[in-house]
């Protein structure tokens, strides 16, 4: 339990970058291992209770994150294995166990199709197509190369490309094992750029005065891997050496983001947690006093920087002028800036600044989609550079924009503009 309250890539990175499906996602799973591993005895089969349990779990994690579906092929094996006796001999195969086998199976999946049945009939009714997921799409492989690279401009210019006119931002997506068949090469660099990645996440030290790591302490994955050979034959690490492989497979087949990462810490985290308990009092001692201090000192490095914890997954910069904005501007009215967290503030306000060159296309979009305010707030500015002349603190009405107000939180300056009406003359010179 220490291990795991002191390991940021669980304790801060959940709590902090995991806002999502990452954090249920990994307590289903483990919590489906939990229940097929039972007594963690092989040779007991499971009740098909139990299996119609693992399959429900595993149902509710697909529909928590649905492009993790194939961990359900780590928990049919298990299944399988434990309903013939745990051992792979040539008298195991026999008629009484194939149907043991067959039952589990359809007890799990009965467990499986009651909730993933409703989802995909939802993804068939708006898509025409028969699908477990609409999530796992892009662009372009450039786009997705992007990702991998955590280079979120570089994206944008992709993922939000204006069309010929300038006044829409709707493009065609590709299912990303579409784009790998037909893009090799680029899709082998992606996986290399996702194994840098998560050798920096995992093993580099941050980069903080504080010395310690990103997601656990280094000196605890030995015993992980120690653990992971020791135990190799019983059922619980099988259950996580499988979790453990099938969730790093699919972090570095797609993208590697740290908040990706708890399911694969998270069985680290058990796996090192046994290595510890094998060694004998003196040594176990030892090892835990190193782990704790390089445990506590990663997880100090996230308390570092002028404003005290890090802890808050994003800044309360967009928050405070919304705030400022509720009661003053129509219900209704259209608000755009570039932060995707807008709606959770401001509801049906999903409207994204596009990647324009200059202020004249970026009046003309936000005027033919019926924009009110521009809220230019820092995640806007970093991501829109070229719309910097705004924020020189002129008057920009020639331009279409009014300063309504101005802010400043932690250091941070936010500008909230609002759209005047410009002669059809002046739009016509933003056209492409």
């Amino acid at each position: 339990l220490w291990i795991a309250a002191l390991s940021p890539g669980l304790s801060v990175i959940v709590t902090r970058g995991a806002g999502g499906s990452e954090a249920p996602y990994a307590l289903l799973v483990f919590g489906a291992a939990l229940v097929a591993v039972g007594s963690g005895r092989w040779a007991d089969p499971p009740s098909l209770v139990r299996s119609f349990a693992v399959g429900l779990l595993v149902g509710a994690a697909y529909l928590v994150r649905p492009e993790g579906i194939a961990i359900v092929a780590i928990f049919g094996v298990i299944l399988a294995i434990r309903a013939i006796g745990g051992r792979l001999r040539r008298d195991a195969f026999t008629l009484a166990n194939a149907t043991r086998v067959l039952a589990l199976g359809l007890a799990c999946g009965a467990g499986l199709l009651l909730l993933v049945s409703p989802y995909v009939a939802f993804l068939h009714s708006h898509s025409g197509k028969w699908e477990l997921t609409a999530k796992s799409v892009d662009v372009n492989i450039q786009a997705w190369r992007d990702v991998a690279e955590n280079d979120r401009i570089g994206r944008d210019t992709h993922l939000y490309k204006l069309s010929q006119d300038g006044l829409s931002t709707r493009q065609r997506q590709y299912a990303l094992s579409a784009l790998a068949r037909e893009h090799p090469k680029a899709y082998l660099s992606i996986v290399g750029e996702n194994v840098r990645q998560f050798y920096k996440s995992l093993l580099s030290p941050n980069t903080t005065l504080m010395p310690g790591w990103r997601l656990i302490a280094l000196p605890l994955l030995p015993f992980a891997f120690f653990a992971l050979w020791r135990h190799r034959s019983r059922a619980p690490v099988i259950a996580l050496t499988g979790i453990l492989g099938l969730a790093l497979i699919t972090v570095l087949g797609f993208f590697v983001l740290n908040r990706y990462l708890p399911p694969v810490i998270a069985a680290f985290v058990v796996l090192a947690g046994i290595g510890l308990a094998d060694l004998s009092p003196k040594r176990q001692r030892l090892w835990v006093a190193i782990g704790v201090i390089a445990s506590v000192c990663s997880l100090l490095t996230y308390f570092e920087g002028p404003h005290g914890p890090q802890f808050v997954r994003e800044r309360p910069d967009l928050q405070v002028a919304t705030r400022w904005m509720r009661g003053r501007i129509a219900p209704k009215a259209i608000v755009m800036t570039r932060s995707t967290a807008l709606p959770y503030y401001l509801p049906s306000n999903r409207l994204l600044v596009p990647p324009v060159t200059d202020v004249a296309r970026l009046y003309r979009y936000a005027n033919h989609h019926g924009v009110k305010y521009f809220l230019f707030d820092p995640t806007t500015q970093l991501l829109r550079p070229d719309l910097a002349p705004l924020l020189d603190g002129a008057d920009h009405s020639a331009e279409g924009f009014t300063t309504l107000h101005t802010l400043q939180v932690e250091g941070r300056i936010t500008v909230i503009f609002e759209l005047v009406p410009l002669p059809a003359f002046q739009l016509g010179r933003a056209a492409p």
